[in-house]
C-alpha cells in the first residue's frame, strides 16, 4: 500500500509539477519506488547487514 502511494505521488509529482511526458515520469517513480522496496525489504524484512561490495551484489 505505502509503495502504491508513493508511486501515485511520484507520477503525479513528476507528470504535472515539473511537467515531464508520462512515459518518462512512469520510468522515474518505478525505478525510485523499487530503491525504496529494495531498501525497506533489506533493512526489516530481510535485515541484511551487508555493506560495500556485498550489498551491490546482493541488489543485483
Amino acid at each position: 500500500m505505502t509503495v502504491m502511494l508513493l508511486n501515485i505521488s511520484l507520477f503525479y509529482f513528476f507528470v504535472n509539477v515539473c511537467k515531464i511526458s508520462t512515459g518518462l515520469g512512469n520510468v522515474l517513480d518505478t525505478i525510485i519506488c523499487i530503491l525504496f522496496q529494495y531498501f525497506t525489504n533489506k533493512i526489516w524484512v530481510f535485515e541484511s547487514k551487508n555493506n560495500g561490495k556485498k550489498a551491490i551484489k546482493e541488489f543485483i
